[in-house]
Formats: C-alpha cells, sequence, structure tokens
C-alpha cells in the first residue's frame, strides 16, 4: 500500500469516528432538552 492510501484510510477512519461520535451525542442532548422543558 502506498503512504497515501494509508493516509487517506486514516483520514476516512478518523471522519466515521467523528460522525459516529456526534450522532452518538446528539440524541443525549436531545433527551436533556425533553428532561429540561418536563421539569
Amino acid at each position: 500500500m502506498k503512504k497515501s492510501m494509508i493516509l487517506l484510510t486514516l483520514f476516512l477512519g478518523l471522519i466515521n469516528v467523528i460522525a459516529l461520535i456526534s450522532d452518538l451525542r446528539m440524541p443525549i442532548q436531545v433527551l436533556e432538552h425533553g428532561i429540561g422543558i418536563k421539569k
């Protein structure tokens, strides 16, 4: 594998991780807002 291919793979992996983290954080924020409104 070329070095550029390895870097590209790492970069795409990093984007996927960031997307997963933001996907997990969004529902938590929505739940927190929902609980805040109910209180």
